[in-house]
């Protein structure tokens, strides 16, 4: 993240969604160390997650500030107040095979999101973590398609997402980024995140019994897009 190829000056406050996840943890530990401030949303407390940055970074340098559902607009604004830039990163981690359990969510929480920021004048610039598309049919097994929801939901929210911009047409700039499958450090050894499969791998416990062939991406690379 050089400081000349940045969009947003040093020092400004952004805010980050799911900032429990492994992805998004890993993107507030990069901005942090880039000289944001950061504000993350978390569904219910996560007291560690507090701890971890600012016993790294001060007490001044990261918030928490507790979401429990996107759906919420006027805590949405509320959790935009002062912020210049925004990194929606929360997603649902179910992986439900029911895709109207699924894509709905994802979609409408994409879409407050960017509806709370339009509401929200400092903000200058969304970035959105999208995942690659994937389809299935009825024959497909029930475990493959879990990960076929959770995809189908990532690429029908970036298409919704671009819809609402060139409809709405904000203030600000969105960007997407469309990482594969992300694997790497872990801020808490203890909450693992979407790390579970390999970290279970390498303590001999069960695990996912196959995986979606796809490319993959280590954080330290995925965290500087």
């Amino acid at each position: 993240m050089a400081s000349q190829d940045a969009t947003l000056p040093k020092g400004s406050r952004v805010l980050v969604t799911g900032a429990n996840g492994f992805i998004a943890s890993n993107v507030i530990d990069r901005l942090l160390s880039s000289g944001y401030i950061v504000r993350g949303t978390v569904r219910d407390t996560k007291p560690y997650l507090d701890g971890i940055f600012s016993k790294a970074y001060g007490e001044e340098s990261f918030e928490s500030v507790v979401l429990p559902s996107f759906e919420d607009t006027d805590a949405l604004v509320s959790a935009l107040d002062g912020v210049s830039g925004i990194i929606h990163a929360a997603a649902d981690m179910s992986f439900s095979s029911d895709p109207n359990a699924v894509i709905p969510w994802v979609v409408n929480a994409t879409l407050n999101v960017l509806a709370a920021a339009a509401k929200t004048p400092s903000v200058k610039n969304s970035y959105n973590d999208m995942s690659v598309k994937l389809a299935w049919d009825e024959t497909t097994p029930e475990p493959l398609r879990r990960f076929a929801v959770y995809a189908a939901s990532k690429t029908e929210a970036e298409r919704k997402a671009w819809n609402w911009m060139e409809e709405q047409k904000p203030h600000f700039r969105l960007n997407t980024v469309l990482p594969g499958s992300t694997y790497g450090r872990m801020l808490h050894t203890e909450k693992p995140s979407s790390m579970i499969v390999p970290y279970k791998l390498l303590k001999g416990e069960d695990a996912y019994a196959f995986m979606v062939e796809r490319a993959y991406e280590q954080d330290r690379h995925q965290d500087k897009h």
